[in-house]
């Protein structure tokens, strides 16, 4: 039994659950192509033995049956139960598609599994991190890269698993292309219109189940490409609504309200992504769009929706049901407005405008960082490496702002709005080094070394020995941190250091920002923004030396 964030993971009863068999998930034996039974029993050797599965379905995180909400086979489910995804004695060889499912929700439930728990009696035949990679890898060339297999309900949840993992192990690049792969095989699926057209006519049937998926693919590929840096994969035929057709929020139900909120969210996401990847030109007349979109939004729902702690008198399903599904739009929501901000606030070509956008984004970094720490420390942890990067964004727009020399920032400083915020940060630092400790999550490890030596820079820059500083950002690569004095040329500036074998060609996009501590030396970072990311994954990096 395992204890998590103060609650008792209750193990679920093997005697009554009911297998999943349903003629989405089986088929008949004699019937399958040679091909299918190949990889279905191919893929069955992997599975681990029943004592393994019921002791990890003890084991697992309460947070499970929120992650996997995006799957319709789950969503009627107010409890995760690992046994009902197996397709163990049935009477028929399972698809491959619902055997990889299967195997995937055991890569999640391990993945979700402190580092505490002891898991030598799963008998895996590697460690945990490399039985779990070895799933995902077999999985992706066996099932996910088949056409003539991927195309069924329980292909798209597998790819949609896939994405979760590899977002949760800090491969945002790896998620995106699996989020595309859904994103493609349900357009040949015509699940974008099915999803449509038929749910305004209420219509149950099984297909209109499986279009449910749609809005889930939507949305993670609006979040990872507008993190990423990339266009989206479907342009949206309409803007965000205008405030007098949002006044039908006040009469929706909590689950209809959130989900219209983050559809309309995803609409914005993609203004926001259209700027990114268009014209300087065009940016401020669309920055006023998305804040106006934005601010519309938030004033069409009650304030009750923006406090959903208050309102935890529920059983724990429940309770972890709401603080999942509204801080998560919450952080959607703080993010998209202080990405639609940051570049004014870096840009100091017009001062009144940098002023506004220094001010609402700083306002939405503090926002962000005050649901942040609740969503992951109410019920404990859940390992998700994208949450984290979140804050740790949030984290530094506060110390940057901090570093900057103005009448307003030091202004802030006198009225204790300064010393409010670097508590923010450690607040922050203190999530990461839990989250780290618990999961062995790199990006959080990773993100708190870098917030560390910004305090310690902040403290007293003199104490740092050398005169050049490396760090590692999530995603992004290597900072190269180097002091210089006031009389030095422009050519002592150091250069990114990209990990990402095209890391050369992005340095002369980076920004430089010089931060005056004192009358003797100033430190200059050079910083390289999403859009421009030096590519750290392993598997991207493969593919760009051999398209190379």
């Amino acid at each position: 039994m395992s204890e998590i964030g103060g609650k008792e993971a209750c193990p679920i009863d093997a005697s009554t659950v009911a297998l999943d068999t349903s003629p989405s998930t089986t088929c008949n034996d004699t019937g399958m192509w040679p091909k299918l039974k190949r990889v279905s029993r191919l893929l069955l050797e992997m599975m681990p033995s029943r004592a393994a599965i019921e002791f990890l379905d003890s084991q697992s995180s309460p947070w499970i049956c929120q992650l996997l909400r995006p799957l319709p086979s789950l969503k009627q489910s107010n409890k995760f139960s690992l046994l009902k995804t197996m397709p163990l004695e049935s009477s028929t060889l399972s698809h491959p598609t619902a055997i990889a499912r299967a195997l995937m929700c055991i890569v999640m439930c391990l993945q979700q599994l402190p580092q505490h728990v002891d898991i030598t009696q799963l008998q895996l035949p590697s460690s945990r991190e490399e039985y779990m990679e070895s799933l995902a890898s077999v999985i992706i060339s066996m099932v996910t890269s088949d056409d003539e297999i991927i195309a069924t309900s329980e292909g798209l949840e597998c790819l949609l698993l896939l994405s979760i993992y590899f977002v949760n192990s800090g491969r945002p690049r790896r998620s995106w292309l699996n989020n595309r792969r859904a994103l493609a095989i349900a357009q040949l699926m015509n699940l974008h219109r099915i999803y449509g057209e038929d749910i305004k006519d209420n219509n149950d049937s099984e297909e209109v189940n499986m279009a449910e998926l749609w809005p889930h693919i939507i949305h993670y590929d609006r979040h990872l490409s507008q993190i990423l840096g990339f266009p989206c994969g479907v342009v949206d035929a309409n803007e965000p609504l205008a405030p007098s057709n949002l006044k039908l929020m006040q009469h929706l139900d909590e689950h209809k309200l959130d989900a219209f909120y983050l559809a309309q969210l995803d609409r914005i996401a993609a203004l926001l992504i259209e700027r990114e990847q268009g014209s300087l030109r065009l940016a401020m007349s669309l920055t006023q769009s998305i804040d106006n979109a934005l601010l519309n939004l938030a004033t069409s729902v009650p304030q009750s929706w923006w406090h959903p702690s208050d309102r935890l008198s529920e059983t724990q399903a429940e309770e972890l049901e709401i603080l999942y599904a509204r801080y998560n739009i919450q952080l959607w929501h703080h993010q998209l407005e202080m990405s639609n901000h940051l570049p004014f606030m870096l840009d100091a070509a017009e001062e009144r405008q940098t002023e506004y956008g220094r001010i609402a984004c700083l306002k939405a970094a503090r926002q962000l960082i005050t649901v942040y720490l609740p969503l992951r420390t109410t019920f404990g942890m859940f390992s998700c490496c994208m949450t984290n990067f979140q804050a740790f964004t949030a984290a530094v727009i506060l110390i940057f702002n901090m570093f900057l020399r103005s009448p307003a920032v030091e202004m802030e400083a006198l009225s204790g709005r300064t010393e409010r915020d670097w508590g923010l940060v450690a607040d922050v630092i203190g999530v990461l080094d839990a989250a780290g400790e618990q999961f062995d999550d790199r990006v959080a490890l990773q993100a708190r070394d870098v917030l560390k030596l910004l305090q310690a820079i902040e403290k007293d820059p003199k104490t740092l020995q050398g005169d050049k500083f490396h760090f590692t950002i999530p995603y992004f690569g290597i900072i190269s941190i180097a002091r210089k004095s006031h009389s030095g040329d422009q050519s002592d500036h150091q250069q990114m250091a990209g990990s990402g074998e095209n890391a050369d060609q992005l340095v002369s996009q980076g920004t430089a920002f010089q931060f005056d501590y004192s009358p003797t030396f100033m430190t200059t970072i050079d910083f390289i923004g999403p859009s421009t990311a030096a590519d750290v994954d392993e598997l991207m990096q493969q593919w760009l030396v051999e398209d190379m």
